[in-house]
């Protein structure tokens, strides 16, 4: 699949950047998975600590918020960007990404959205793994269309529990959304992994 021609478009998503800065100036964007009731504010803070117990109007709450790793760029362009959220009862945060340990949530809902106050991307997943904390899987700052990038692609293709049928390309940008699992070990968590399909550009900065 070549890449898609990035596109204008209109549509904001209801999303008010200046109204979510005000609130909170460590906005990055926002994650929506369309069908599995995921769609949050996404903050990047200093470390990866904070937002673990911190609400996104920066106060204490052990839901904690979504974040993007705290080493990865701000908008998006790195080869490999994580996002974090906490395992919650009442299918609160990340707690839906541990559906997609079957394959029939997964052709219910396919598709990752991530939205930026530049841009709109889309990434289909294409693999969905449970991994330790530290291992490959884990590992950034390869760049697009390496080696080192086409091995890492393939070896989270083979961890996938089951074939989603998506091929990720070396030329593409992954979003990798990470979670825990109260049935397993508390270093293992749930990798959702998706590789960048669409882009679109905003006409101009949503405000």
């Amino acid at each position: 699949m070549s890449p898609a021609p990035k596109k204008k478009i209109e549509e904001s998503f209801g999303i008010h950047w200046k109204e979510l800065r005000q609130v909170n100036p460590q906005i990055a964007g926002w994650v929506q998975i369309p069908g599995g009731d995921i769609s949050y504010p996404v903050v990047q803070g200093e470390d990866n600590s904070f937002y673990l117990s911190h609400s996104f109007e920066r106060k204490e709450d052990l839901f904690g918020t979504i974040f993007l790793d705290w080493r990865n760029g701000k908008r998006f362009q790195d080869s490999h960007s994580f996002l974090y959220g906490h395992n919650m009862e009442g299918n609160m945060m990340f707690a839906n990404l541990n559906l997609y340990e079957s394959q029939e949530y997964l052709e219910q809902c396919p598709e990752i959205y991530l939205y930026t106050p530049w841009k709109k991307y889309r990434y289909l997943i294409f693999s969905v793994e449970q991994a330790e904390e530290g291992s490959t899987s884990f590992s950034y700052g390869q760049k697009l269309k390496s080696t080192e990038f086409k091995d890492l692609l393939q070896y989270m293709k083979n961890r996938s529990f089951y074939d989603t049928g998506v091929e990720p390309k070396a030329f593409a940008p992954i979003l990798t959304l990470v979670t825990c699992n109260s049935r397993l070990d508390e270093n293992i968590r749930m990798l959702v992994h998706g590789t960048r399909v669409e882009t679109w550009s905003w006409n101009e900065e949503r405000e």
